[in-house]
């Protein structure tokens, strides 16, 4: 599976693996490891999740955990080239640049057993046009796809560009042509939701709160407990259809933790990662040798730690 999705939990599902086989190297400067769970990356923050609702949320914070719980159709590589994730491979375009046909994985399920198929990604895609859900990313599809604008304006029941020729084919026709499509599909807005679990609550009003709450999705983990404001906790999803890390099979969040309290939880060993560094105790950290190993740098700022993790 494409690391770049969600690099970071995959990079601390290989802390876990090396914890839990002993490969800490030097045991004189190995990290504290006060409350350490086998096989649980714990992680804390200062403010909770807004939405884990893949067509609402935006912001930086919450794209790990959403990227955890929904895919789409395409992912990139560690670099900018994009890779098949849910579909089979990447797009065939028509000559006249304007149709991308996306042909689907059969084994792909929600985290509630049923099997994805192509309705569950035009049903997604649709939502994110609907003004009613008020995504963000509309704009990403209404002003690319034939027929998305007016279907959005409420001048057309349908999508006239959004097309399902069988259960795992997928045709998506343009305004015009316009190579830079797959690389909006790579984005987890337009993973596919289950229409049923959505729906299944009466008041529309209320549907989309709800499944912020409650998501079920496609993703390797699940949402099993998250109490607002306080903790969340993610676990892996026995039906997942991709690799399954042998060695992260929960996630946990505290929420609520100034960067004081979580600088002092992360030398203490009761959190595996301090993603950003208090500017007071930067130098100090850099250079203790209990972390060095365990240190990334932001490609952007590389004057600037991006994240410790306790190996």
């Amino acid at each position: 599976m494409p690391r770049h999705s969600y690099r970071a939990w995959i990079l601390f599902a290989l802390v876990v693996s090396l914890a839990a086989a002993g490969c800490q190297g030097d045991d004189s400067v190995a990290p504290p490891t006060t409350g350490w769970v086998a096989n649980t990356l714990r992680l804390g923050q200062g403010s909770d999740f807004r939405s884990l609702d893949p067509a609402v949320a935006n912001d930086t914070v919450s794209l790990p955990i959403i990227r955890m719980l929904f895919q789409s159709l395409l992912d990139y590589d560690d670099g900018v080239n994009l890779v098949p994730l849910t579909a089979e491979a990447l797009p065939t375009l028509s000559k006249n640049g304007k149709i991308y046909t996306f042909h689907l994985r059969k084994d792909v399920t929600f985290s509630n057993g049923r099997g994805v198929t192509a309705d569950d990604y035009l049903y997604a895609w649709r939502r994110v046009m609907n003004p009613k859900t008020k995504s963000p990313w509309a704009s990403f599809v209404t002003d690319r796809v034939a027929g998305a604008k007016e279907f959005a304006d409420g001048k057309a029941e349908d999508v006239t560009g959004l097309r399902a020729p069988d259960s795992y084919t997928i045709e998506v026709e343009l305004n015009h042509p316009d190579l830079t499509l797959p690389y909006v599909v790579a984005m987890p807005f337009l993973a596919p939701v289950p229409r049923e679990v959505i729906e299944s609550v009466k008041d529309e009003a209320e549907r989309n709160d709800h499944f912020a709450l409650h998501p079920v999705g496609n993703g390797p983990c699940v949402l099993k407990d998250w109490q607002r404001g306080l903790r969340m906790r993610l676990e892996r999803d026995p039906h997942y259809w991709g690799p399954k890390p042998s060695a992260l099979d929960a996630i946990t969040v505290q929420f609520g933790l100034d960067p004081l309290t979580l600088q002092m939880m992360f030398e203490r060993g009761e959190l595996d990662l301090l993603d950003r560094i208090p500017s007071p105790a930067y130098v100090r950290l850099r250079k203790d040798p209990r972390w060095k190993q365990g240190t990334e740098r932001s490609e952007e700022h590389t004057s600037e730690l991006q994240s410790l993790t306790n190996l």
